[in-house]
């Protein structure tokens, strides 16, 4: 190579490498480095000149730098934030509200009963303790009654919350300075149970198919109407979605539910897609989502009925406007002077509470624990009642706990009428026990039918002596174990003689003697 001139380099390495190109680059960002060298000596602040201020450097290389390379990174912007006024946006505002209600009637105990004007988080825990139990033992009900237990221990919750949200330094709930506060709830709750509270007395009734079937004939659900519409996807929402009515449905966007279809069975659904902030998903935890997206599947044979029919019903009648993703879904519906469907303004959180009350006034149906609840209490009867598994149904209702099903489903009428007739010991009862157990007995083979495989006691292991005993008897097999008794005397094998008609039955034994352990797989 060093015997090479340059000429005869070009030559050999030309069509790979542009060495013109190379130095020119080179000698290009020398000339800048010196440019940048010089401006910086040039820029350096003088003896005696102010250090606060801007450094001139920052200011022209910057620009410079965007002049040149408009494709760079852009700032990064950051708004300003409260982070006191941001926690009370995001607090739960039926919490705040019950929090609100209870520390109001708890200072109004303190002021006229005990004379008491200091903040509840300036009284001490050695003078808060018996304040808060004599709260729990007196506090009545407007007229005179008692509370239910379960408000007892919500007064205490509500206090509790408030102290820790005024950074109180004891906790009524788990510290030991107010054990006795506990104690009294328990002790007040116990002799409110003997009294006949705690029974739930205004516990939500569970929607029946005879419920549904009167909406449907009062024309309050179906497509008939706009308010008919929406009565039926409210419905939809609360038992295909397993949605709670309220916030959930509130908060619900045109672009959270979509239309699907199934490429095997050429069937159309709707589904769940965007879940938002739920009661048992808040979003505190980022893992805890939900993991199957609920469908609704469509019913030709029944327009009225069919979840795809209505929800394509109600994108045609929706406004224009209100097709974008971030639209609410729950639209008001339009009045009689108006030539459109649905209005472009969403439906109230009050409106929606109150859809129960206006189908149970149109179908007529008198029982008042028919609430806004009851349809989700349907969903959660109506698949317990055709025995599918409770793993299944967590997974359409939302919740996280099977246990939870339990407040929700019970025993239906013919539930309650079967059990009944079974122990009064009905004719009817009997004969239908009868006709079960002889369809199983039918249904099921004689043991005589099915001869012992070699196999049968392969893998088996038993401990100390076992005496096996095989009955000759139709359909019986007995099988004992003893480990105490001990048999050391061998008999010789002799045929078993033959039974003829006019001998009685005898049983015959056949004894296997089996090893302890064994070495076998």
């Amino acid at each position: 190579m060093d015997e090479l001139e340059n000429n005869e380099i070009n030559l050999l390495f030309s069509n790979i490498f542009d060495f013109d190109d190379f130095f020119n680059e080179m000698n290009e960002q020398d000339d800048d480095s010196a440019s940048k060298s010089q401006e910086i000596t040039s820029a350096a602040p003088t003896a005696g000149a102010a250090t606060s201020a801007p450094h001139p450097l920052v200011t022209a290389s910057t620009q410079e730098e965007k002049e040149q390379n408009p494709t760079s990174t852009p700032t990064r912007n950051f708004r300003s934030v409260s982070v006191d006024s941001f926690l009370l946006e995001n607090e739960n505002l039926n919490t705040k509200k019950k929090t609100d209600n209870d520390i109001r009637l708890f200072k109004t105990f303190l002021k006229s009963h005990k004379n008491e004007a200091r903040n509840i988080e300036n009284i001490p825990p050695h003078e808060l303790n018996p304040l808060v139990c004599e709260f729990l033992l007196g506090v009545t009900k407007k007229d005179g009654s008692e509370y239910e237990p379960t408000s007892l221990r919500a007064f205490l919750s509500s206090i509790d919350r408030h102290l820790r949200h005024m950074n109180y330094k004891h906790s009524l709930i788990n510290d030991p300075e107010f054990a006795k506060v506990r104690e009294v709830l328990k002790s007040k709750q116990k002799a409110l149970k003997k009294e006949g509270y705690g029974n739930k007395p205004h516990q939500a009734q569970a929607l029946t198919n005879e419920h549904i079937e009167a909406m449907y004939a009062a024309k309050t659900l179906g497509e008939s109407s706009p308010r008919a519409l929406l009565h039926s996807l409210w419905l939809i929402c609360t038992t295909h979605f397993g949605m709670r009515t309220g916030k959930e449905i509130h908060t619900l966007c045109w672009g959270d539910v979509s239309l699907g279809i199934d490429f095997e069975t050429g069937e159309e659904f709707i589904t769940f897609d965007t879940e938002r902030q739920t009661k048992t998903r808040t979003g505190e935890n980022p893992r805890d989502i939900r993991k199957v997206k609920p469908r609704a599947y469509a019913v030709p044979e029944q327009p009225d009925r069919d979840p795809v029919h209505l929800y394509k019903l109600y994108a045609d009648k929706r406004p224009v406007d209100m097709m974008t993703e971030d639209s609410p879904f729950f639209l008001t519906p339009g009045n009689k002077t108006q030539q459109c469907w649905f209005r472009k303004s969403a439906m109230g959180i009050n409106k929606l509470y109150s859809i129960m009350t206006e189908m149970k006034t149109d179908a007529g149906i008198q029982e008042p624990r028919i609430t806004p609840y009851s349809a989700r209490k349907h969903l959660i009867q109506k698949l317990n009642d055709e025995n599918v598994p409770a793993h299944q149904i967590i997974q359409i209702s939302g919740h996280r706990n099977i246990n939870s099903l339990n407040n929700y489903s019970s025993l239906n009428k013919e539930q309650s009428k079967n059990i009944s007739k079974i122990l009064s010991h009905s004719n009817q009862s009997v004969e239908k026990h009868n006709r079960t157990a002889t369809a199983t007995a039918s249904a099921t083979p004689a043991s005589s039918d099915f001869p012992m495989a070699r196999g049968f006691f392969v893998n088996s292991h038993f401990q100390g002596n076992v005496t096996f005993n095989f009955h000759n008897s139709e359909s019986y097999m007995g099988l004992s174990q003893t480990q105490n008794v001990v048999n050391h005397q061998r008999q010789s094998p002799s045929r078993t003689p033959a039974v003829t008609a006019d001998s009685p039955v005898q049983r015959h034994y056949k004894r296997i003697r089996l090893i302890a352990e064994s070495d076998s797989d």
